[in-house]
C-alpha cells in the first residue's frame, strides 16, 4: 500500500517533457500599461473506461515531435488577478518553448495604422440593426461593457477592436457553434472567463442577476482555476461555459428551461472544475491524496468542485434577487450538474433522463444536467483545427500524470504515455463510445433537432481520427 501523497515534494518536480501542444496565438506584444489597482458506486475516471478495449486493440500510435521540448511546474501560481494591465508575459508562457504553429494556426495579421479611436468599433454595427439589443445579440456596447467590469484599462483600443471582431464574427463568433474561446484568452489570459461570463449574461439579460456582483464572483472563480494546469483551467471553463450558452442560443433548449434553471447551467458550467490541479480522480484515489479522504466517493474532485464553487457563490450573494426556495433549487441544479459532468456518471445520466417524468422539477433538472455535460465535451464538435489543440491540452496534462506514476513505479494510466504519444483510435472510441450518446440524448428531447450541426461536427472529426 503507498502512502499518502506528499504533494509538497510532488509539486517542486519539474518535469522535462515531450509533448504536443498548440496554444492559440498570442496577439501583437504591446507596452505595459499601469493601471491602479457518495451514494454512488465506486467508478473509473474517463481514460480508465475503456482500457480494457486498449490492451485488447492494436493500436496506431502517433508520436509526439520529440524536438519540441517543455518545462512545466506542477507547483500553484499566485492568484490571477487583473492587475497586470496589458500582459507582456504571453498567455502560454508556461509552456515555452512550443512546436511551431502551422498555417492554419498563425494569427491573422492586422494593420492597425487606421485605428484612431475606441469608438471605431461602432462601426461594426450597421446604423440599421440598432434593434439588436432588443433581441439580445452581442453588440460593440455589451463587449465594452463586460471589459470595463472584468478588465478595466486592460486593454489598449487597438485590442478592443481586435476582440470586437472576434466577438461579433457572423459565421464564428460569439454563440456560434464554432466560436473559439482560446482567440479571446491570447488577449485576455487573465480574465477571459470572467469577460464572458459578463457577456453572455448581457446579451441574456436576466433581470434578477446583477452585473457586478457576476463579474466580482466570475473573476473570484476565475482566480481559482490553475493556470498551470494544461487543460482543466479557466480557458476550458470558459469554452464549456459558452458551449451551454451556444446551446441555449441555437436550440429550443430555452424554451425548455425556466431562467432560474437557465441561470443554474451557466454558473454550473463556470465553476465546474474550478480548483482542478490536472490529475484524475483514479490517480487521487490510489495515491490517498487528502480530497479522496475529503470526499470519499468516485467522484472527489467534482465534489471538490461543487463544494468550492457554492461557497463562493454565497459568499457573492449573487442570488439574493431570488426567493429562499428558489434560491435552494438552483443551488441543488448547480450541484447536480457540476457532479454529472464526470463521465463515469454518464450511464446514469442517460438513464434518468430516459425515464424521467416529463412534468416533473427533476426533469428540468436532468435536461440541465445533459446539456452541461455536452458542453462539457464541446470541444470534441469544434472545426477540427480547433479541436486538435484541445486535444493536445488534455493529452499533454494526461502525460505529466504519466511521468508521475511513472515515478512512483506505478502502472501508467490510460492515455498517459507520453512515449507512445495521442492514439487516434482512443480519440475514435471515446467519441463514440461517450461523445455521441450524449449528444444524441440531447438532440432527441423535444424540439432539439438543431443539435444536429454539431453532431455532424463531431462525427466529421471521428472520421479525421479514423483516416489517421
Amino acid at each position: 500500500m503507498h502512502g499518502p501523497l506528499d504533494m509538497d515534494a510532488e509539486a517542486r518536480l519539474v518535469v522535462a517533457r515531450r509533448a504536443s501542444i498548440r496554444p492559440w496565438p498570442s496577439p501583437p506584444r504591446r507596452p505595459s500599461v499601469v493601471r491602479p489597482l457518495s451514494k454512488h458506486p465506486i467508478c473509473k475516471s474517463a481514460p480508465d473506461v475503456f482500457a480494457t478495449y486498449r490492451q485488447k486493440t492494436d493500436m496506431t500510435i502517433v508520436a509526439p515531435d520529440p524536438t519540441a521540448t517543455i518545462e512545466l511546474s506542477l507547483q500553484s501560481p499566485p492568484p490571477r488577478s487583473n492587475g497586470s494591465a496589458g500582459s507582456v508575459t504571453p498567455p502560454f508562457a508556461h509552456l515555452k518553448p512550443l512546436m511551431k504553429l502551422g498555417p492554419h494556426l498563425l494569427a491573422k495579421e492586422i494593420d492597425w495604422s487606421d485605428i484612431v479611436d475606441i469608438d471605431d468599433v461602432d462601426m461594426l454595427c450597421d446604423d440599421s440593426d440598432s434593434d439588436e439589443d432588443e433581441r439580445g445579440e452581442v453588440t460593440p456596447e455589451v463587449v465594452r461593457l463586460a471589459l470595463s467590469l472584468t478588465a478595466p484599462g486592460v486593454l489598449p483600443p487597438a485590442d478592443v477592436l481586435a476582440v470586437t471582431k472576434i466577438m461579433m464574427d457572423s459565421d464564428n463568433g460569439f454563440g456560434t457553434w464554432h466560436f473559439n474561446v482560446l482567440q479571446v484568452a491570447a488577449y485576455l489570459p487573465r480574465s477571459v472567463l470572467s469577460f464572458l461570463s459578463v457577456a453572455m449574461f448581457a446579451v441574456l439579460g436576466y433581470e434578477d442577476i446583477d452585473l457586478p456582483v457576476l463579474a466580482a464572483f466570475s473573476a473570484d472563480i476565475e482566480a481559482k482555476y490553475n493556470r498551470e494546469v494544461i487543460y482543466h483551467n479557466a480557458d476550458h471553463a470558459a469554452d464549456v461555459m459558452h458551449s451551454f450558452f451556444a446551446i441555449l442560443r441555437n436550440t429550443n433548449l430555452v424554451a425548455l428551461l425556466s431562467e432560474t434553471h437557465q441561470i443554474a447551467g451557466l454558473l454550473a458550467a463556470l465553476m465546474h472544475d474550478v480548483q482542478h490541479f490536472g490529475l484524475t480522480n483514479k490517480y487521487l484515489k490510489q495515491a490517498e491524496h487528502d480530497l479522496a479522504r475529503t470526499f470519499p466517493v468516485c467522484c472527489p474532485l467534482e465534489a471538490m468542485h461543487s463544494d468550492v464553487g457554492l461557497k463562493v457563490l454565497s459568499s457573492h450573494n449573487l442570488l439574493k434577487r431570488f426567493s429562499p426556495s428558489l434560491q435552494a433549487d438552483m443551488r441543488h441544479t448547480i450541484h447536480e450538474t457540476i457532479w454529472t459532468t464526470s463521465v463515469c456518471e454518464q450511464k446514469r445520466l442517460l438513464a434518468a433522463l430516459a425515464a424521467a417524468d416529463r412534468s416533473s422539477k427533476e426533469y428540468l433538472t436532468l435536461i440541465v444536467q445533459i446539456a452541461v455535460h455536452v458542453a462539457d465535451l464541446g470541444q470534441t464538435s469544434k472545426p477540427l483545427h480547433i479541436h486538435k489543440v484541445w486535444v493536445d491540452r488534455l493529452h499533454g496534462e494526461l502525460f505529466l500524470q504519466g511521468d508521475l506514476e511513472r515515478a512512483r513505479g506505478w502502472p501508467l494510466s490510460i492515455d498517459c504515455d507520453r512515449a507512445q504519444g495521442i492514439c487516434p483510435k482512443s480519440q475514435t472510441f471515446f467519441m463514440e463510445a461517450f461523445v455521441v450518446p450524449a449528444f444524441s440524448a440531447l438532440r432527441n428531447l423535444p424540439g432539439m433537432d438543431d443539435m444536429d450541426s454539431p453532431l455532424r461536427q463531431v462525427e466529421h472529426n471521428i472520421a479525421h481520427w479514423k483516416r489517421v
